[in-house]
């Protein structure tokens, strides 16, 4: 199975990533990249991805059940386009399977990941290494983990840090003193003197651990109630805002409009959106300019519920089953 390996981060010495790996090193088919949880760099692991890996390369690989899982997971991950791509962008050029791979490694399923959806777990262990970053967690304008996000990973890691230092700094002298004590009354004794220091490192790390969560827990609870009323009003004031700005957006587009032309201008640089109509170039550039101001704001929920509800009785009912289909698609999970 190999032993345990530990990767860090050359950066800020944050521990980023850890498993099992020939020797105590990290294995030769791993992701490429990870980044890092508190600083937020890039960081190169001296890995490949299988396909990664030249045919020549390949035939150096043993064959054996530790491998066949590497690479398993490799092809998993590597059927995701987006990852695909990221690896491009880095300089790394992708090989296709040959007939030697299937041969050498015959209890690889090769063909699971032929044209398949990469699997959650896959997906998942990309997120978690910061390859992948989840939308909610990321700044649109670098590309990386929100500064905010990292502040707080930082912050955690310090006190990780902390506790781990005081409790190894503690057990330490409580077993050096008990140890040296001990070897008083008996030579052998000396070894249940370290062994309840070693207890005393676990413990200190955890009393420390529960104390600062409980404080945190405290001054959250504490705060909350505060700001419970605040959030509750902005939330009021920022529905009527939202419910203003969708009003004076659709008058300009047209709601027939937004509908019809919704995936295009939700996908496509208006100058490239189809129109059929016989707009003007002006009135053209009007109507897309706010249609695409009501997606960017993230109003085309509230748009089309609004639509669903004013209109069901005046529109064409072709037209509100659009507006619904396109609301069930809006709210289903990425």
């Amino acid at each position: 199975m190999g032993r345990h390996w530990m990767l860090s981060c050359p950066y800020c010495n944050a521990t980023i990533a850890q498993g099992m790996g020939y020797g105590d090193k990290i294995p030769n088919i791993w992701v490429p990249f990870v980044r890092c949880h508190v600083c937020g760099r890039l960081i190169r692991t001296d890995s490949n991805e299988y396909l990664t890996l030249t045919v020549n390369e390949r035939t150096k690989l043993r064959a054996n059940r530790q491998n066949n899982e590497f690479i398993e997971k490799s092809l998993d991950r590597t059927n995701n386009k987006e990852y695909l791509t990221f690896l491009q962008n880095n300089g790394y050029s992708i090989y296709s399977i040959t007939g030697a791979d299937k041969e050498k490694f015959k209890d690889v399923r090769f063909d699971t990941y032929k044209n398949q959806l990469p699997s959650v777990s896959a997906t998942q262990s990309l997120l978690n290494l910061g390859i992948l970053i989840d939308k909610k967690l990321l700044d649109e304008k670098t590309g990386a983990f929100k500064h905010d996000i990292l502040d707080k990973n930082l912050k955690e890691d310090k006190l990780n840090k902390k506790i781990l230092r005081w409790g190894l700094i503690i057990g330490a002298v409580v077993g050096l003193i008990l140890g040296l004590l001990f070897s008083y009354i008996n030579q052998y004794l000396y070894i249940l003197g370290l062994a309840i220091g070693i207890g005393c490192v676990f413990l200190v790390c955890y009393g420390m651990e529960y104390y600062y969560k409980r404080k945190e827990h405290s001054s959250n609870s504490s705060n909350h109630a505060q700001t419970n009323n605040n959030h509750n009003t902005k939330e009021t004031k920022k529905s009527e805002q939202d419910v203003q700005q969708y009003l004076a957006l659709i008058e300009k587009c047209g709601i027939k409009f937004f509908i019809k032309y919704y995936h295009q201008i939700s996908r496509l640089p208006l100058i490239d959106v189809t129109i059929t109509e016989n707009y003007s170039s002006a009135e053209r550039q009007e109507r897309l300019l706010a249609a695409q101001k009501i997606i960017n704001l993230g109003l085309s929920e509230l748009a089309l519920t609004e639509i669903i509800r004013a209109y069901n009785d005046i529109l064409d009912k072709e037209i509100i089953e659009q507006a619904k289909a396109l609301l069930v698609e809006i709210r289903k999970p990425n």
